[in-house]
């Protein structure tokens, strides 16, 4: 067996690694900057999972708090807390229906491989599964960000008093920070960085890394793979 022809197979079988991974990481978190940690020897973090689950802990000193909720506990009306699930809920069936096809690709290459050629099927489902996979972190982004006002708290842990509050009004777009003010609280070295920063997290990385390598997979298998 020729080894150029195990290179795609390679690909799909780590961009299937990665999907999975992505469902379980978080795809969104709000945590507290170096300079923060820093300054108050203390650190925050809230991590936001597909799966719906809010992950949020805070350590100053010896004392540690963790805490997990339903991201519809942290919405404040029935209407918001439909928009924030429904958001979700599209978002994970879009990993699941590109993991499917991916997987079935993986087959399909296979099969090709081993038996009879059948590579136009695999380029198909390789590419919707890309295209899937590739638009389930974008859609978050899109539908998340209008909705992360309506919340709650963002940050479901108590906050020392001292430190710079962070409510969900604050948080305008999917990325984003709040400035440590100029202020006799703060040395003048960290004052203007970032006490609190917010984004995209290691699995809407993960999976959106994973629809870019599907679409390598299908250039691979559609132009460099021998048809024979």
């Amino acid at each position: 067996m020729q080894i150029r022809k195990l290179i795609p197979v390679f690909i799909i079988i780590v961009s299937l690694v990665f999907t999975v991974l992505g469902l379980y990481l978080p795809w969104w978190a709000v945590r507290t900057s170096t300079e923060a940690q820093m300054v108050r020897n203390a650190t925050a973090r809230s991590d936001y999972q597909i799966l719906q689950i809010v992950s949020a802990s805070r350590t100053f000193g010896n004392d540690t708090q963790t805490v997990s909720v339903f991201i519809g506990n942290l919405t404040k009306n029935d209407a918001d807390r439909s928009a924030v699930i429904f958001s979700f809920n599209t978002t994970f069936t879009l990993v699941l229906v590109g993991s499917a096809l991916s997987i079935l690709s993986l087959a399909l290459v296979i099969f090709s491989i081993l038996r009879r050629p059948l590579y136009k099927f695999v380029v198909i489902g390789a590419l919707i599964a890309a295209i899937m996979l590739c638009g389930a972190p974008i859609y978050l982004s899109s539908t998340f960000e209008p909705l992360i006002p309506s919340l709650n708290s963002v940050m479901p842990v108590n906050i020392p008093t001292k430190w710079i509050s962070i409510k969900p009004q604050d948080v305008t777009s999917f990325w984003g920070s709040i400035k440590i003010p100029t202020s006799a609280d703060f040395p003048v070295w960290v004052q203007n960085e970032n006490f609190w920063i917010w984004g995209a997290a290691f699995g809407w990385f993960l999976t959106f890394t994973a629809g870019l390598l599907l679409f390598a997979f299908a250039i691979i298998v559609n132009y460099g793979t021998p048809k024979e």
